[in-house]
């Protein structure tokens, strides 16, 4: 019958090879087709590349967060932080007046003339500036802290500039111009702006060996004096440094290097300076430029009013530790060469005095900070710079009379 016939040639192709059938669903069961695999073995590298790639976003999103948490708090807020990425100009320069000083939108902080302790003309001395006398040189004193005098324990009268003065006395006119916390830079803006119009005759800068920057020190009417971001960056790595730029274009990255420098660091078996923001800069050899530029620039400004320029350096107390001594003196004393170098260069007579300090105990010639001189050390001071610049021939000593304090 067709019907049968047709039913009889319906087959099951599994029940006449049985074995084929068994090995293609063996085959199937166990094994991906061709087509298969070409799909699977094409989306490892893929999925693995998606992976990779996730996963070093997130990485540089989390960095890039943290860059953005240290600039906020390096700046005080997200848009000062924002405006960092775009520009590496900081601002120096704070607003109204607070502990004798008060903003000022060129060298950073100036004296409050309105002040107590600061005349008419915003300098510390005298007390008024009385017209030039014919035939008596007039000396201006211009530098820092340690010339200005702050007020820690040794009266205003001790300092070296009023004793040099009271030896003068009759005979040259003493001015002093100094202003705590500035740099060689705004000593030689001071100077340009305001004090050139004294017609000094003489022009002493004193320089210490935190005067390496522009500015050292940002004023904040509410904070008072903070270190500036300028400062901050003598940490850094020196020029050349294969590894430089990161800590130089990343705040982050800079907070890691001072993290390792701590962390290497030990308190025994350091040299003090290497820690400190203000010193650290007189051991680099890529600073004295500006400070060269400086003081080519104050000499030029002082030589053009008639007067002569003249250099005093005061070292740091930490350069007479015995152990920096021993271990490296020229390391320990290599600002001094460097200074030494820069004024002849420039043809500015300078009286450097570590070896005077080095002889008369190092140490015991300052304040516990270090940094300041005691009423010794001003005395010392005093005798050293009269007898300098008596040998200049600047100034003559009375008949009979002796170095001040004597």
């Amino acid at each position: 019958m067709v019907a049968g016939g047709v039913a009889c040639c319906h087959f099951d192709q599994a029940s006449l090879f049985p074995r084929m059938s068994s090995r293609r669903r063996r085959r199937s069961r166990s094994q991906p087709s061709a087509v298969g695999e070409q799909r699977t073995a094409g989306g490892r590298p893929l999925a693995l590349g998606l992976k990779t790639l996730v996963v070093l976003l997130s990485v540089a999103f989390t960095i890039l967060l943290a860059e953005f948490g240290v600039r906020w708090s390096a700046h005080g807020g997200p848009l000062a932080a924002l405006a960092t990425f775009y520009s590496t100009e900081v601002s120096y320069f704070g607003h109204g007046s607070a502990g004798g000083l008060r903003g000022d939108p060129v060298i950073g902080f100036r004296p409050d003339p309105d002040a107590p302790g600061f005349n008419p003309l915003a300098i510390h001395d005298p007390a008024a500036v009385p017209p030039k006398q014919p035939g008596i040189p007039r000396m201006l004193f211009i530098g820092d802290s340690i010339t200005f005098v702050i007020d820690q324990g040794v009266p205003y009268e001790k300092g070296y500039v009023n004793l040099l003065r009271r030896q003068l006395d009759g005979r040259v006119e003493v001015l002093n111009g100094a202003v705590p916390g500035y740099t060689t830079h705004q000593e030689r803006l001071w100077f340009e702006r305001e004090l050139s119009g004294l017609d000094s005759d003489i022009v002493v800068l004193q320089y210490c060996l935190n005067d390496h920057f522009e500015f050292l020190h940002r004023f904040d009417s509410e904070s008072g004096i903070l270190a500036t971001e300028e400062a901050r960056r003598v940490f850094l790595p020196e020029e050349g440094d294969p590894l430089g730029w990161l800590p130089r274009s990343s705040y982050l990255g800079y907070r890691l290097r001072i993290a390792l420098l701590k962390a290497r660091d030990t308190p025994q078996g350091e040299y003090a300076w290497d820690r400190d923001i203000g010193f650290r800069a007189a051991w680099r050899d890529d600073t004295w430029q500006l400070f060269r530029d400086e003081l080519s620039q104050l000499k030029t400004a002082v030589e053009e009013r008639g007067g002569k320029l003249a250099l005093i350096s005061i070292p740091l107390a930490a350069q007479f530790d015995p152990w920096a001594i021993s271990r490296d003196r020229t390391y320990t004393f290599k600002p001094q060469r460097r200074i030494a170098g820069v004024a002849s260069t420039l043809g500015v007579p300078l009286l450097e005095l570590t070896s005077l300090y080095e002889r008369n105990g190092g140490y015991e010639l300052y304040m516990p900070d270090g940094i300041h001189l005691n009423t010794r050390g001003h005395l010392l001071t005093a005798r050293a710079t009269w007898l300098f610049l008596s040998r200049l021939g600047w100034v003559s000593s009375a008949p009979g009379a002796g170095a001040p304090g004597e």
